[in-house]
């Protein structure tokens, strides 16, 4: 019964690691944000993306043409808080994903919350 309930923990570890092994935060100023038409279907709005200066590596996502890393967001609220840290200046600190489920357009990862402060915390 112990043999089992061993096997049992290291089976669930296993996939909780994997299932977690994604995710990861990030720190910086605003780069570069796009919106596009909404003529265009795979970005219709709300969805946009953003960079953050000098993020070069983030997990597995992927990088786009000015070698920092793209993100991808889809609310209102998202694009808001982007552009408002982007005016202000100021740090965010970001969450994002980058599991098969959550990549955005093109394979890049998915931002799933952002925080501010003075500084932004990283958790």
């Amino acid at each position: 019964m112990k043999r089992v309930i061993q096997i049992l923990c290291v089976i669930i570890c296993a996939f909780n690691g994997t299932a977690f092994a994604g995710n990861g935060h990030v720190k910086g100023k605003i780069e570069y944000i796009r919106t596009h038409d909404p003529a265009n279907q795979s970005w219709q709005p709300p969805r946009f993306w953003f960079t953050l200066k000098g993020v070069t590596s983030a997990g597995g996502c992927q990088t786009w043409s000015s070698g920092t890393v793209l993100f991808v967001a889809e609310t209102n609220e998202m694009f808001s808080t982007v552009m408002a840290n982007y005016m202000a200046n100021k740090e965010i600190s970001l969450h994002y994903n980058t599991a098969s489920d959550t990549l955005g357009e093109g394979g890049y990862c998915r931002a799933l919350y952002i925080t501010m402060g003075n500084p932004p915390i990283n958790n």
